[in-house]
């Protein structure tokens, strides 16, 4: 029948015991501290992706603010260069205006004597009319 060798089962055993105590202490405490060692630098490096996520969303946010000030100075700035450019211009205008009114007067008195004049050496020279046109009816 089956014989077992008890000295030989019993070494085997001791085999195996002492083979599984120095892979424990050889192999797979070193292998669960590696592991355990990178699973907590995969938790750290998750954390820190959340902290970085979270700290381009604030540079984000103020970047957004700055350029919406920006913005909002360069409409500023845009508004009071078309205020004073409209300024001026009503101003150059309003100089112009007066200018031109102002010849406009000295063109109308210009034209004022010269009436005058004109109508004076019409009078002068309504006898001489007077005198052509009487003998212009006297020939007739």
């Amino acid at each position: 029948m089956l014989s077992i060798n008890v000295p030989a089962f019993i070494a085997t055993i001791v085999i195996f015991l002492g083979l599984i105590a120095y892979l424990n202490v050889k192999l797979y405490r070193p292998l669960l501290a590696f592991m355990d060692k990178r699973e907590q630098s995969i938790a750290d490096d998750e954390q820190k992706a959340v902290a970085n996520d979270a700290d381009v969303g604030k540079a984000q946010s103020e970047i957004d603010e700055i350029i919406a000030t920006a913005r909002a100075e360069a409409g500023k700035i845009k508004e009071q260069a078309t205020a004073e450019a409209k300024q001026s211009a009503s101003e150059a205008i309003a100089s112009k205006q007066s200018e031109l009114e102002g010849e406009f007067g000295e063109y109308l008195a210009s034209l004022s004597k010269q009436r005058s004049k004109l109508k004076s050496d019409l009078q002068k020279q309504i006898p001489e009319f007077k005198d052509g046109f009487k003998e212009a009816l006297s020939k007739i």
